[in-house]
């Protein structure tokens, strides 16, 4: 089963009851021969107990004990594999452990990455240029982190291929060159995702071969916002020709991750004169780290001053948030924790993830509207970046969720907050 759950959530139920499971198989009474005086002639009438709190808890945590020992030998297996030269094993090991957000497993990621590139191994060679771009376990080295993506590119990786194609066509870290942009991109094709689609968008935006073509450039970019690909759908809302078409793809593309889009739409309620949702958005894109942003909330300190601060709901007890999910199909509208809500998350777990045995964390920022409900949910951070942990998340929060207070608090009110919300995506 796949669950969500906050960093308390997951300490409590590792920590509670470390009874093996194999005490409850054992130590459990046979069904009685008869109830209430009444023989049971076949297995069908016998109706288990239901097991309490603390027997689910410690049964969950035998199975999760259970689960890290067969990955523990998995993983020992391949190092033994892997330290004799086994590429394949380095592979799965450099994959394996690349998500961590512990020291010591990007430390473990760099060795065996590096080992499997050097294999020639290009998804490898891919991971390890990201490795070196994120400064993930090893001084950050963009030059390093080039060199693996145009390796990779030279041995067919459409990811490293279409990577290089959106560098040669923005010429910042390498010197434009449209025709290796182009080469590269069709090379990507598809397979490169929404980035060489992106990029070609922009060779046509830009005319960087011959005249501007809005209306190519538009249907790259309309393909890449097909793939999620976010630097696209913000150019679609710049150039769209209505205020409602620009607004709806800028809010798409702030859903995604990006960050201009948050400038623009930022740029977009400070022209209206609205006040309050300029400096919402540009607090939410301060705290993404937008220098734009910064030098607006620096320039309007009254601004940001009557803004409430921002909640973070990890740190709120639990009485005073309640989510009330709306009737559906004809049942009745349901109330329950917050927390116990976000649980019901699993469904929504990324299939990558899951399939690739990987764990991450999201973190997203929220509002409360003047109805109590949630709205207007952004991300802000993503780890490991690349397995869709936010979008999901994102998608689940959707939802029409409201918040309901069951009692006045002069201390914490609701209505009109931010409030910023970090999750732990758990594989049981």
């Amino acid at each position: 089963m796949r669950t969500i759950a906050r960093f308390s959530i997951c300490a409590t139920i590792l920590a509670v009851a470390a009874t093996p499971f194999a005490a409850f198989a054992v130590n459990t009474p046979l069904p009685p021969k008869s109830v209430q005086g009444q023989p049971i002639d076949t297995l069908k009438d016998v109706v288990a107990p239901e097991p309490d709190a603390s027997a689910r808890a410690a049964i969950t945590s035998a199975r999760k004990a259970v689960g890290r020992e067969l990955n523990a030998v998995k993983v020992r297996d391949k190092i033994y594999a892997a330290e004799k030269g086994d590429l394949a094993a380095q592979v799965w090991l450099g994959s394996y452990y690349f998500p961590s957000r512990h020291h010591l497993g990007k430390a473990e990621a760099f060795r065996w990455l590096s080992l499997a590139a050097q294999g020639g191994d290009t998804a490898s060679q891919v991971l390890l240029a990201r490795v070196y771009d994120g400064g993930h376990g090893v001084a950050r080295n963009r030059d390093l982190a080039l060199r693996w993506y145009e390796k990779a590119a030279t041995l067919g990786n459409s990811d490293a291929q279409a990577e290089l194609c959106l560098l040669y066509v923005l010429g910042e870290e390498r010197a434009r060159d449209i025709k290796r942009a182009d080469s590269l991109c069709w090379l990507a094709g598809t397979a490169g995702g929404g980035k060489a689609l992106y990029a070609q968008g922009l060779i046509f935006e830009q005319g960087l071969e011959g005249s501007p073509n809005l209306s190519h450039a538009r249907m790259q970019y309309e393909m890449a916002a097909q793939r999620e690909n976010a630097e696209a759908m913000d150019r679609l809302g710049a150039l769209s020709a209505t205020p409602e078409e620009r607004a709806g793809w800028f809010r798409k593309a702030m859903a995604s991750g990006s960050l201009a889009a948050v400038e623009h739409m930022a740029a977009i309620y400070d022209g209206q004169k609205d006040v309050i949702a300029a400096t919402r958005l540009y607090r939410y894109g301060a705290l993404r780290g937008s220098t734009v942003a910064q030098a607006w909330l620096d320039a309007h300190p009254a601004a940001l001053k009557a803004l409430p601060p921002m909640l973070n709901l990890n740190n709120l007890p639990k009485k005073f948030a309640f989510v009330r999910l709306p009737p559906q199909n004809g049942l009745p509208t349901v109330e329950t924790d917050f927390w116990d809500y976000m649980a019901q998350a699993d469904d929504f777990y990324p299939d990558q993830a899951a399939n690739d045995d990987v764990e991450g964390q999201s973190d997203v920022v929220c509002h409360i509207s003047a109805q109590l409900t949630v709205t207007d949910c952004l991300p802000v951070t993503e780890e490991p970046f690349g397995y869709g942990f936010n979008t999901a998340i994102l998608r689940f929060l959707d939802r029409d969720i409201i918040v309901k207070v069951d009692r006045d608090d002069a201390d914490q009110p609701l209505v009109g907050r931010d409030f910023e919300i970090t999750f732990n995506w758990v594989l049981d």
